[in-house]
């Protein structure tokens, strides 16, 4: 997906940069996924009501997916509703956010299966 940021295994960076070093690290974590989303899809996620909830949940005391999901859903009712108005909003890149916002939202919805 554009805007996407994702961890790479030890075997992704060991494929790809032969030379690099990698030092594994274990820790224990509550999370069950962790989600990054760039920051130049903003405007329009703050037009159709979900920027709050993808950037800023922590003040809002949103800790779990099940706490911004009414927000994700609502924010999608309204891009799905009303694309065209959205479209100026895109980034100058034309990655769009509709399509990035329909898959920030399949991917909460399967974590919340996974974990119910």
């Amino acid at each position: 997906m554009p805007g996407q940021n994702r961890e790479l295994s030890a075997e992704e960076v060991a494929a790809n940069w032969p030379d690099a070093t990698v030092a594994e690290q274990e820790y224990s974590t509550t999370e069950v996924f962790e989600y990054n989303i760039t920051h130049n899809l903003t405007p329009m996620a703050d037009a159709a009501g979900v920027y709050e909830a993808l950037w800023r949940p922590d003040e809002h005391g949103w800790e779990t997916a099940r706490d911004i999901t009414p927000a994700l859903e609502a924010g999608l009712v309204r891009l799905m509703g009303n694309p065209e108005a959205y479209k100026a909003l895109n980034p100058r890149k034309r990655l769009g956010f509709i399509r990035g916002a329909t898959c920030v939202r399949e991917t909460v919805v399967r974590s919340l299966q996974e974990v119910a």
